[in-house]
């Protein structure tokens, strides 16, 4: 009935199977991956399908209808290590739009709430940390804005930015790594891969506080180098148990481990008078990069995907102004009777192959020589 419509969205490659939602605001494009979602488990090697039809299309409705998104931007100038795919779609799907530039030489739009730098392999020049300090600092803007900077041990030394999150009062150890000495406070038999405990210093959501196992693989340790200075608070988000020590590549920490709890996601905020009243500047470090890889920030066995969205929604001050919804899989063509290879072996190879042949077969020589006698 309108053979130009496809044309009006030729940027989006429009093709069967994929789902536009649109109204007179914006418009949403939906791919099979946004829909359905393949899986291959690691003991079976068998692959399971999952539906996100529902909430997909619950999400992009409720998107499209919402009078303002706000704008999460992330740096691509560093040689970031971190895989944002996931992230971005997380945050798509609760309501923000995403956006990519390159902070050295590129400048900040101005409706940027959340700047993100996914762990950057190279520093920063002092330009560009001026740009980060005038978009946190900007006294005309009255929406809320922040910084969000992961990092994984080892990472090489990043000196400026480093310098500029001291003056936020986070210092973040990346030459070090926390590990755990207790069973019950990591999975997958890896140490390093920690069960953090929520802090209860900031509330990210009036919905919830528990978010149930939030999952920080391989996490660096960060110290907060003070309560409150020139206007500055920091928070502690996320800590290990007491029973952790920090490893930094030698003998000597692993054979005398120095145990206690340390913080492994922190918050630094400041108030900014602006024109039309106050609005918060915050800056948050994270440990662990590896909070944001496929089958962690996705899953429904941890809570590292609402506690990243509560997060974000925290510290860009949207939390309740937009309907989100959450994205669930739903597990498709499950079978309804599973059985293992010894089971199939006995009734396939025993039952059905040999011993209901040999039945009949008995059968029929029994009924043989019984007729021949009569």
């Amino acid at each position: 009935t309108n053979p130009t419509f496809v044309s009006e969205y030729a940027d989006d490659n429009l093709t069967t199977g994929k789902v536009l939602v649109r109204t007179e605001q914006r418009y949403r494009v939906l791919t099979l991956t946004d829909l359905f979602s393949i899986e291959q488990n690691s003991s079976t090697g068998e692959y399971n399908c999952y539906s996100m039809v529902d909430s997909a299309l619950a999400s992009a409705v409720s998107s499209v209808n919402a009078d303002t998104l706000p704008l999460a931007v992330f740096d691509t100038g560093h040689n970031e290590m971190m895989d944002t795919t996931l992230y971005k779609n997380l945050l798509t799907s609760n309501n923000f739009e995403t956006q990519e530039i390159n902070l050295l030489t590129d400048e900040i739009p101005e409706n940027a709430q959340l700047f993100v730098l996914a762990t950057p392999a190279t520093d920063y020049t002092p330009d560009e940390i001026e740009k980060l300090e005038a978009f946190l600092n900007d006294e005309s803007k009255a929406s809320d804005r922040s910084l969000l900077v992961t990092f994984y041990p080892g990472q090489d030394a990043l000196p400026n930015l480093t310098d500029f999150l001291k003056e936020w009062g986070l210092d973040v150890q990346q030459s070090t790594q926390v590990v755990e000495t207790d069973p019950n406070s990591y999975i997958t038999s890896d140490p390093s891969y920690l069960l953090a405990n929520q802090s209860g210093d900031i509330t990210l959501s009036r919905a919830t506080s528990d978010y149930g196992y939030l999952l920080m693989p391989q996490s660096c340790p960060i110290n907060l180098l003070f309560d409150e200075r020139n206007g500055i608070t920091t928070h502690t988000l996320a800590t290990s148990s007491s029973s952790a020590f920090l490893y930094d590549g030698t003998e000597e920490s692993i054979s005398n481990p120095q145990t206690g709890e340390h913080t492994l996601a922190a918050l630094a905020q400041k108030t900014i008078t602006t024109g039309e009243g106050e609005a918060t500047a915050n800056v948050v470090a994270l440990g662990s990069t590896f909070m944001f890889v496929d089958g962690i920030i996705n899953s429904n066995t941890f809570g590292d995907g609402r506690y990243l969205t509560d997060l974000a929604k925290y510290v860009t001050g949207t939390e309740g102004e937009t309907t989100a919804v959450e994205t669930r899989q739903v597990q498709t063509s499950i079978a309804d009777i599973s059985m293992s290879l010894l089971q199939v072996m006995v009734f396939g190879l025993g039952i059905f192959t040999i011993l209901i042949p040999l039945i009949v077969v008995v059968i029929g020589v029994v009924v043989y020589y019984r007729r021949r006698r009569l």
